[in-house]
């Protein structure tokens, strides 16, 4: 069974051919962070005796040339357990304002952060190079539009913020990568079985997130866990099975 990450698994899958001139799709949800502050909890004291809050809310996405599109995930947290530096030097004002600033704005401050999903793109590939290592291609894309309407939403809520506070780290910077060898009903060559078994190959399963075929709107730790553990319990079952 193999595991190595889906960048070491599909590596290895590569080198066991000696490839370097097959390119394996790359998937990675892009993400974003849209910063908001309610402005009735300004100067309120810091809550020390729990943890930031999480809330997860759907995005509808406009339909495009007539065709409905699948809805965003958007997670909100609270932001008294983040680091001061990491907002600090994105207010507009010196060092000292701002420390004095953020003691009044954390309180009321929250991020949501947006996962797009992520079908396979011809652009976006992984590839063997002739002295070993893996290159990683992955075209960037322009985003904003589901963040402008996120603001709209909440401004009506009362929380206040500005396209120009937006995050949008580029490609890599997810938590996860994925679909390096997709799961087909049929799979050929880099590409695996439903149950994980690689095509092409005798005894080998793939266990982790280089199996998927696309990348829903979510974070994936959990699916990616869910998902070797139905692997492995399927070649388990087989083994015993076979005796």
């Amino acid at each position: 069974m193999l595991a190595a990450g889906t960048l070491g698994t599909a590596k290895l899958a590569l080198e066991s051919r000696d490839e370097s001139s097959t390119r394996l799709p790359l998937l990675d949800n892009l993400i974003s962070y849209v910063p908001l502050v309610g402005w009735r909890h300004i100067g309120r004291s810091v809550e020390h005796e729990s943890l930031p809050i999480q809330l997860n809310v759907l995005c509808e996405e406009e339909p495009q040339a007539g065709v409905q599109v699948a809805p965003l995930q958007a997670s909100l947290y609270g932001v008294t357990a983040t680091l001061w530096n990491d907002i600090l030097f994105d207010l507009p004002f010196a060092c000292r304002d701002n420390i004095r600033l953020l003691k009044r704005l954390l309180p009321a401050m929250i991020v949501v952060q947006l996962f797009y999903p992520d079908p396979a793109r011809e652009g976006n590939f992984v590839q063997l190079q002739g002295d070993g290592k893996l290159q990683l291609h992955y075209q960037e894309r322009t985003l904003g539009k589901a963040e402008r309407r996120i603001l709209r939403a909440f401004r009506r809520l009362g929380f206040f913020g500005s396209p120009g506070l937006c995050k949008y780290p580029d490609p890599g910077n997810s938590f996860h990568y994925a679909g390096c060898l997709p799961m087909r009903r049929d799979p050929g060559p880099y590409e695996t079985a439903p149950d994980g078994h690689l095509g092409d190959t005798r005894h080998v399963h793939v266990a982790d997130a280089a199996n998927f075929s696309s990348l829903p709107s979510k974070n994936l730790t959990f699916t990616i866990m869910a998902n070797a553990q139905r692997i492995a319990a399927g070649l388990s079952e087989q083994l015993r099975a076979e005796g």
